[in-house]
């Protein structure tokens, strides 16, 4: 989950922000503050993700506010005056919204900051001490644990509260949400392309325009995943 906050001092904004992060599986809303000073009194005690924040704000505007910041998480600034841009992609923003913005102008400048955070973990490789990549995970199903090699798995299909891990040998299912085991899985090599369905990146056989062919499989890539999905595979290339 990308945890995020949100500030603005108008509140009818700040509701549409709280309703389009609602919208959206991977974001997680901790809090949403009407001024930056709390904002900065939060984050000393909490780690985040992202912001959204407003420029224009009694008292610290939010360039001011990202600026004052020694450890920065990601950022999309929200304005009514275009004019801010520029300064917002000097302090790193991610992107600037410019009032009114549609959910799927939202979703976009969401989908860079997930594909941002993907990326990092591409990058990174394990420092002395740290644990190397699990190769395998296990798995509950019926009254037996399961060891199920990760490069086995094709895709996995959500039931409901329940799970089918699709593999090369036959199908598994588990008494598990598809987000707890979406965390379990090597973000680098599994993607979410359906609130439904979680593919393996080197599984795929085709893509042809809103599918995915593994197998006899066919699994619709939705709306909300398509940018960050396409992302994937372009760095692939």
């Amino acid at each position: 989950m990308i945890r995020c906050i949100a500030i603005d001092d108008d509140s009818n904004a700040l509701e549409i922000v709280e309703n389009y992060i609602a919208k959206i599986p991977f974001l997680e809303l901790r809090k949403t503050f009407d001024n930056a000073f709390d904002a900065i009194e939060y984050m000393d005690v909490e780690k985040l993700d992202l912001v959204f924040t407003d420029v224009e704000m009694p008292a610290l505007t939010g360039l001011d506010f990202l600026g004052s910041l020694r450890h920065k998480p990601y950022a999309i600034i929200v304005s009514e005056e275009e004019r801010y841009a520029v300064q917002a992609f000097n302090l790193d923003a991610t992107d600037f919204l410019l009032k009114p913005f549609t959910f799927e102008r939202f979703l976009k400048a969401v989908n860079k900051v997930r594909e941002q955070i993907r990326l990092k973990t591409l990058v990174h490789t394990p420092a002395r001490g740290e644990k190397p990549e699990r190769d395998c995970i296990f798995i509950k199903s019926d009254y037996k644990t399961i060891r199920i090699n990760i490069n086995d798995i094709l895709f996995i299909e959500g039931l409901k509260d329940y799970v089918k891990l699709h593999t090369t040998d036959k199908p598994v299912i588990s008494l598990l949400s598809l987000r707890a085991l979406e965390l379990r899985l090597p973000a680098d090599r599994f993607i979410r392309v359906h609130r439904s369905y979680i593919v393996a990146l080197n599984k795929i056989e085709i893509i042809e325009k809103s599918r995915i062919k593994i197998g006899q499989h066919s699994i619709t890539i939705s709306d909300m995943y398509r940018d960050a999905f396409l992302n994937s595979i372009q760095m692939m290339k």
